[in-house]
Order: structure tokens, then C-alpha cells, then sequence
């Protein structure tokens, strides 16, 4: 069964790395996650 990537499944997908990356606190991480995604408009 492949079908393509929902948005909603795409941000639940991106919210989940987050929620991992503000539970570890890995500040220079999640800097650079925010460059990347700020330099990649979905």
C-alpha cells in the first residue's frame, strides 16, 4: 500500500521530531533543524 505523503501526515511527522528534540534539548540541533526548514518551504 504506497500512496503519497499527506501535508497533515507531513506535519504530524515534523511535530513528532520536535516534541523528541525539545525533550532532549539539544539547542544547536534544533537551531539547525530551523535553518533547514526555514530554507526549504514545504
Amino acid at each position: 500500500m504506497l500512496k503519497k505523503i499527506e501535508s497533515t501526515d507531513l506535519n504530524l511527522y515534523l511535530c513528532c521530531i520536535l516534541m523528541i528534540l525539545h525533550m532532549f534539548q539539544d539547542k544547536y540541533v534544533f537551531a539547525q533543524l530551523t535553518v533547514f526548514l526555514d530554507g526549504n518551504h514545504f
